[in-house]
């Protein structure tokens, strides 16, 4: 009887210690937790080139790119949905007169100065002006940009959208694309003009 109740009195203290143990381990991992979370919210973000609706979420499969004659019989490397008959509208047009433009749907056509590389989100045109002005067309979710697309000319269609400015992006496609401050995407610095393009023609 003796030994059944050392038995039963050493079970219950290895019982108390499992939960014990269980307790303690919940409140320590719970402990760290709260500061980490703060701490990142608190730390800068590395830009990703999401900010405007790049390609974020859930990886999406796209289809490549494909090799098809254009209306003149001339070989072109198509991305996205066919270009249609939007009016045609320069970089230059755009940028004076975002709000004229801002909703519709528009063909915008450029030399390609830089893209996302990374994601292949985004890509930027420019006109022949050599003004340093540029608008940044975003692909993603409706295709990804060539890898090869920088030196090539484009066409693409898609609705223009006036976003409030984002100074690190605008410090991230200044450093990294070589995209400087002085081709603000639109006169006035609280807004940045895109187009959310639904396919493109790289020529």
């Amino acid at each position: 009887m003796k030994s059944f109740a050392v038995h039963g009195l050493l079970m219950a203290m290895i019982g108390v210690g499992a939960c014990s143990t269980r307790t303690e381990t919940a409140t320590t991992n719970a402990t760290p937790t709260q500061p980490a979370v703060a701490a990142a919210s608190e730390a800068p973000k590395a830009h990703d080139c999401t900010a405007d609706g790049g390609m974020a979420g859930e990886p999406v499969q796209y289809p490549e790119a494909v090799q098809v004659k254009d209306g003149k019989g001339a070989m072109i490397l198509r991305a996205g949905a066919s270009v249609g008959a939007a009016p045609v509208v320069t970089v230059a047009d755009l940028l004076a007169n975002p709000s004229t433009y801002a909703g519709k749907t528009v063909r915008l056509e450029g030399n390609v100065s830089a893209m996302c590389t990374h994601k292949r989100g985004w890509f930027a045109v420019q006109d022949n002006d050599k003004s340093g002005r540029f608008v940044r067309i975003i692909s993603t979710p409706a295709f990804l940009v060539p890898e090869n697309a920088i030196g090539t000319r484009a066409r693409a269609e898609g609705v223009v959208e006036l976003l409030d400015a984002d100074p690190s992006m605008n410090e991230h496609i200044a450093k990294e694309h070589q995209l400087g401050a002085a081709a603000a995407s639109s006169p006035t610095a609280a807004k940045t003009v895109i187009v959310r393009a639904r396919g493109a023609e790289f020529i």
